[in-house]
């Protein structure tokens, strides 16, 4: 299991777990049954959820999947063959792009309709494992594998 990530459903009893056989799980606490399983085309590096708490941003292998928090339906999904394998992304706070980062050592900034690459960001000197925008949405921060954390500003987002 590479994601563990506790759902806000009204019991409180359930958690989501993705992993590296490439499936994304639901499962009840209490029991611990299995409730739902969701099969991707590649391992699960990350699920972030979105700041409204309506989206779920799930990374797997060249995909970055947007599913319905609570049905967990495809919203939206786009390839990102670029980066070469993708260890995170995340959702804008309105919604309009997403960052992705992963082995190629650069960060993206897509826009989430179209998929387009908007930016490009390069500064890490190893893979990124970790992206996360501020909560105000004009800057994005990112982990690597160097060790270091790096902050970026949005453009157009001033």
């Amino acid at each position: 299991v590479r994601v563990l990530h506790c759902t806000d459903e009204p019991s409180g009893q359930q958690v989501l777990t993705g992993s590296d056989d490439k499936t994304l799980r639901t499962w009840d606490v209490r029991t611990m049954k299995e409730t739902r399983k969701l099969d991707f085309a590649g391992p699960i590096t990350s699920v972030d959820v979105s700041a409204d708490g309506s989206i779920l941003t799930v990374a797997a292998g060249d995909d970055v999947h947007f599913l319905d928090r609570k049905t967990l339906g495809c919203v939206k999904k786009h390839t990102l063959p670029v980066i070469a394998g993708i260890n995170s992304a995340a959702l804008h706070p309105d919604g309009s792009s997403f960052v992705a980062g992963g082995c190629n050592f650069w960060v993206y900034l897509y826009d989430f309709e179209t998929g387009e690459e908007m930016q490009c960001s390069k500064g890490h000197h190893g893979p990124v494992y970790c992206v996360r925008f501020a909560p105000n949405g004009k800057h994005y921060t990112s982990g690597g594998d160097d060790g270091t954390i790096r902050t970026w500003k949005v453009h157009g987002k001033e």
